[in-house]
């Protein structure tokens, strides 16, 4: 498997969310810690930007820096501001809020 440096998509964290965005946000369809940065043209994730003990915890937990084993992943290649249609496309269907409890 060959990894390579995150580059902002938002592919992982929309299609497979972490388990600190299952801890904090139950239910979210789309993690509410991921944000587009306009002036940079990608996505980021807003917990790994929290200084401190709290930001480092989550960086250690979310595993920063690691990089992408997606490479297969169409965006990828085509970064831009998702929008919900583009995330729920048929292709990711949500698990029922009531199996959530598992996570």
């Amino acid at each position: 498997m060959k990894v390579t440096p995150c580059n902002g998509c938002g592919y992982c964290c929309t299609k497979v969310p972490c388990s600190a965005s299952m801890r904090l946000y139950p239910g979210a369809e789309i993690c509410p810690a991921l944000i587009w940065v306009e002036d940079k043209k990608m996505h980021r994730c807003s917990l790994m930007e929290i200084g401190g003990p709290v930001g480092s915890a989550y960086r250690k937990e979310l595993s920063a820096g690691a990089g992408c084993c997606a490479n297969l992943n169409s965006w990828r290649k085509d970064i831009k501001r998702r929008t919900r249609d583009d995330i729920f496309n048929g292709y990711f269907n949500p698990i029922d809020k009531k199996f959530q409890i598992f996570f």
